[in-house]
């Protein structure tokens, strides 16, 4: 079985700010949005897709309450 690196995920406090950036710094575009998430990538993401090739991986930015102190805070999602 392999796995792929298809997205990761940030927590922060402002997703829309830290997505707007993000895609600024990396010619991304806004793929999905709900509330308290934006997902950007240079693709628009299809399981299909996915499971045809190796796709660069998104990023997600989650909204979260509080605040963190020490290392960052960061999630992997692997698609298998």
């Amino acid at each position: 079985m392999t796995s792929r690196f298809t997205e990761l995920t940030v927590d922060c406090h402002d997703p829309e700010r830290l997505a707007a950036f993000w895609c600024q710094v990396l010619d991304f575009k806004v793929i999905d949005r709900s509330e308290g998430k934006v997902e950007i990538g240079s693709w628009v993401s299809t399981v299909e897709d996915v499971r045809a090739r190796q796709m660069p991986p998104t990023l997600l930015f989650v909204q979260v309450p509080e605040g963190k102190q020490g290392e960052p805070r960061t999630g992997f999602r692997w698609f298998a």
